[in-house]
């Protein structure tokens, strides 16, 4: 069965300072673009599975938190539009992977904190081997309060209560990114789950507030 053939374009906003961010990497179904100067990107004729009605379009720049939107109802030959924002990292350090890291990253405007340990040799390549090169870790913190934090939330997560099957929405009171780049220029593919990163996340002040 053939697949669809649709087009992606729009504009790629820096959050905190609400102007069009050059260079952000955009990608969808194996396609990829670059905005320009003002931000905006194509993506055009990415095919996409017969059978499937919605892809994700995801935004990427150093020392940005990544932030990916879903488009949904997808139908051949259609000219789509999505405009997206990404956030700049609250704390951009270089690190050395053969020893334990604590590193913390501090929102100002928000009140809020995050302290992660990151154990020695813990970071993954694609590979599964331990990286030795120098990496440098982005973190951004967020607030599911603000509206413009919400922009790069990743989402509404569900849970169930005891004993019943239903699910509700679970009220998200904080979040943030890592982001890790070894010195060569490769992605950290995953934190090795035997040694697991510590993390102390603090809440923004107005959830500290409603929770007094």
């Amino acid at each position: 069965m053939p697949g669809k053939t649709v087009s992606v374009a729009g504009r790629v906003l820096d959050l905190a300072y609400n102007h069009g961010l050059e260079g952000v990497a955009v990608s969808a179904m194996g396609k990829s673009a670059q905005t320009d100067k003002e931000g905006y990107y194509a993506l055009e004729k990415i095919t996409v599975p017969a059978n499937t009605s919605s892809m994700p379009v995801t935004f990427q720049k150093e020392n940005y938190a990544m932030n990916k939107k879903m488009l949904y109802g997808i139908e051949d030959g259609k000219n789509y539009s999505i405009y997206a924002d990404v956030k700049p990292a609250n704390l951009v350090q270089a690190v050395d992977p053969s020893v334990e890291n604590t590193l913390t990253a501090v929102d100002s405007n928000t009140n809020q904190k995050v302290t992660v340990t990151i154990p020695a040799f813990s970071m993954l390549d694609e590979n599964n081997k331990p990286v030795q090169d120098e990496v440098t870790v982005a973190i951004t913190l967020g607030d599911p309060t603000s509206q413009n934090d919400m922009k790069i939330f990743p989402g509404t997560f569900l849970g169930t209560e005891p004993q019943s099957i239903v699910p509700a929405t679970i009220e998200s009171v904080a979040f943030f990114s890592i982001e890790a780049t070894a010195k060569n220029g490769g992605k950290i593919a995953k934190f090795d789950p035997k040694y697991p990163a510590g993390v102390s996340l603090s809440i923004p002040q107005s959830m500290q507030n409603k929770y007094k």
